[in-house]
């Protein structure tokens, strides 16, 4: 059997290493332009195939038949090929039904906001008035209830549902709305799935209200196209499954600790221990001024040195499935925690202070220095924590210990809307 996913963008597409677990049909990408749509339709060869940004609507009309429910949202992100006759189905419904049941999100008597007008937020819709939403409000740019004035509305609103792209990879940084004016606030849902948390999600999770990213529904409307696909049934226990270890392949291990504590050589063990690529965040500081860190804070200073450590801790931020080794300093600037924590399970590594070294090291050139250093940051380090590990033995003592606890929490610190 032949199965591929269609879109016009795809190389950011999670599809292939999704539908590759469930192991029993070949699945590839297809980009397409709009033009060769038809074509396709008509002479791709494929038995079964998935559809996604813009081709979910521009798809119907090229069927044979199309189910009531995909009907009636207006989306068709799956099409099976049955005896010559083409067969359009909506999974994307059911995936966001999954995920939010999995967070702990109840839409039944709620009020629920919207934020986007497109594809995904007529699958929103049909979702909140399956499950009896008490209320919905639509953000739109052109809606009477826009990005200038949904502050007026949004006291009353208990369920937050993104559907935009705000906030996506590379431009993490962005955040559609502010959580902080949502004061009744239950659940917040963000379709979004790279990064594993978006500012949006960030705020929720700090504000301690359940949430979830668009990985669950991802992985759960592919399960169900799967279904469509063999005609067969399977739990939806491989969903969690998958999730989870998807999670796990693309999520960074971000490396933080005191200057000699052992960051880059436990990274670089942990690097060829799991096939993650490394980063050294001070060596790309180096190469990006084109001299030392000891230089640069001689001739330069530590302000200009922690400007370009921002840069590149950002840079580093964006890495899908790296381990990164942080400059001593990096908790010190707090946007740039909450960029590693969109993408990272942040590991804090300590070790004996007897234990470390100044060599080479502007800010701790003596034991003495060392310590008020370390007073300094402490907590600063356990805030950015998501896991301690002590390297008082081995390097590679440490590097193992920290591979096992981030398979055993990894998803659990990433996914803390999910499983409660």
């Amino acid at each position: 059997m032949r199965a591929c996913l269609i879109g016009q963008k795809l190389s950011h597409s999670y599809s292939t290493r999704i539908h590759s677990r469930f192991g029993c049909y070949d699945y590839e990408l297809v980009e397409l332009e709009a033009a060769a749509l038809n074509d396709f339709v008509e002479n791709g060869g494929y038995d079964a195939f998935n559809v996604t940004i813009p081709y979910k609507e521009a798809i119907i009309p090229l069927l044979d038949e199309v189910d009531a429910e995909a009907a009636q949202i207006g989306a068709v992100n799956t099409v099976v090929r049955r005896e010559g006759r083409l067969y359009g189905y909506n999974t994307d419904a059911a995936g966001m039904a999954y995920a939010l049941a999995q967070a702990g999100i109840e839409l039944k008597g709620r009020r629920v906001m919207i934020l986007g007008s497109g594809g995904t937020c007529a699958t929103a819709k049909y979702v909140c008035k399956s499950m009896c939403a008490a209320e919905l409000t639509v953000v739109s740019r052109s809606g009477p209830v826009d990005y200038t004035n949904y502050a007026d509305v949004a006291g009353g609103i208990q369920v937050l549902i993104n559907t935009t792209p705000v906030g996506t990879y590379p431009h993490c940084d962005d955040c559609p709305v502010d959580l902080s004016l949502f004061s009744n606030i239950e659940g917040v849902f963000d379709a979004v799935y790279n990064p594993l948390l978006t500012r949006l999600l960030l705020a929720a999770k700090e504000r301690g209200i359940a949430y979830s990213d668009g990985l669950p529904m991802l992985v759960a409307q592919a399960k169900y196209a799967r279904d469509l696909f063999t005609r067969s049934s399977s739990s939806d226990d491989v969903i969690a499954d998958v999730t989870s270890n998807l999670s796990l392949e693309v999520a960074n291990i971000a490396l933080l600790g005191m200057p000699s504590c052992g960051k880059s050589t436990v990274a670089q063990l942990i690097s060829r221990m799991t096939g993650k690529k490394y980063v050294d965040t001070d060596a790309a500081v180096e190469k990006s001024a084109g001299k030392s860190i000891e230089q640069i804070f001689g001739q330069d200073g530590e302000r200009t040195f922690r400007e370009l450590e921002t840069e590149q801790i950002r840079l580093a931020s964006l890495e899908r499935g790296a381990v990164i080794a942080l400059g001593g300093g990096a908790v010190l600037n707090g946007k740039s925690v909450e960029r590693l924590k969109q993408n990272s399970v942040c590991v804090h590594i300590t070790r004996p202070l007897c234990l470390l070294t100044g060599e080479g090291r502007p800010l701790s050139s003596s034991p003495a220095a060392i310590s008020r250093l370390y007073e300094a940051r402490k907590e600063l380090y356990r805030n950015a924590a998501d896991i301690t590990v002590a390297n008082d033995g081995t390097a590679h003592a440490c590097a193992e210990e920290i591979i096992d606890a981030v398979k055993n929490t990894a998803y659990q610190i990433i996914k803390g809307g999910q499983r409660q």
